[in-house]
Parts: structure tokens; C-alpha cells; sequence
């Protein structure tokens, strides 16, 4: 008789474990199907009305980007002096590949010809199709810094950021 009512005591509580973790998981499923809903109500939409350019000129904007829908994905060209060690291109590293998870924003790195960065800059800067972004020592450039500036080849970019 005694063994009857351990084993019909154990049973309970088998089924009473049993119970409240389901209880448990539907909870949890509850939780993230609620945690998604919030998110998503939060998150910019995909296919909001609003333009790229409105999009990054709000104040509340965060990265990584979202675009809107039938928006061409940002890539930025960047002209840099030369690829890390052992790499063919900074492309190559997850460093870009963080940096476009992380941004939301493609970054195409060009390098130089070891030994003719000075020649290349200036066939760059004669065909006018220049990076979005360049990495170089302007002093090889004649006129140096000054000239380059004048040229408006050189930006100064705290009358186009933010503060």
C-alpha cells in the first residue's frame, strides 16, 4: 500500500512539473510574440512613405539603415591609401562586413598602386570622377593642402555635419 501512494504521489507531481513548464513555454512564446509586436511598431517600416533623404535628416534616426522600399542601397566609395596586410582590398576584412552590418551602408574600398599613389590621384582628380571619400597625403599635391582646398578638392565637413 505504501509503495501505491509514492508512486501515485510522483505521478502528481511528474504531471504538476509537467503543467506548469508548458504553462512556462507559452508564457515565454507570449512574451516574444508581444516583444516582436513592440519592436516592429517601433522599428521604421520598409515601406514608409518617407524618402531616403528624410529618412537620414531625422533626428531620431539610428543605424542600421532601413530603406524604403524601391530605394537603391547607399554605397560609399573610398579611396585609401592602401590594403592591410595580407589582404587584397579592405573589402576583403570583417571590418567592411561589420561596418555594412552595422551601418546599413555599403563601403567599397579602392587602394592605390604601391609607388604611383601620386600619379593615380592625379589621373582621379583630371577624369573628375572622384571618390566619395579619400584617404591621402596631400602634401604630394602641388600646391599642397591649400591648392587642394581651393580646388574644392577637399571639403571642410563641419559646415555639413550635424552637431
Amino acid at each position: 500500500m505504501k509503495n501505491k501512494v509514492i508512486l501515485f504521489l510522483a505521478i502528481i507531481l511528474s504531471i504538476s512539473v509537467i503543467i506548469s513548464c508548458a504553462g512556462c513555454v507559452q508564457q515565454s512564446t507570449k512574451s516574444a510574440e508581444e516583444e516582436n509586436e513592440k519592436n516592429q511598431e517601433q522599428a521604421p517600416s520598409t515601406s514608409s512613405k518617407k524618402s531616403l533623404k528624410e529618412i537620414l535628416a531625422d533626428p531620431n534616426f539610428t543605424y542600421p539603415l532601413v530603406y524604403p522600399e524601391g530605394t537603391e542601397e547607399i554605397t560609399l566609395n573610398y579611396f585609401w591609401r592602401e590594403a592591410p596586410s595580407g589582404k587584397a582590398s579592405w573589402n576583403e576584412t570583417k571590418f567592411a562586413e561589420n561596418l555594412q552590418k552595422a551601418t546599413g551602408i555599403k563601403v567599397n574600398f579602392t587602394h592605390l598602386p604601391k609607388g604611383q599613389e601620386t600619379e593615380y590621384v592625379n589621373i582621379l582628380i583630371a577624369s573628375g570622377d572622384l571618390p566619395d571619400i579619400m584617404w591621402y597625403t596631400w602634401l604630394d599635391y602641388p600646391g599642397g593642402i591649400t591648392a587642394a582646398i581651393e580646388q574644392n578638392l577637399i571639403i571642410k565637413l563641419t559646415d555639413l555635419v550635424p552637431t
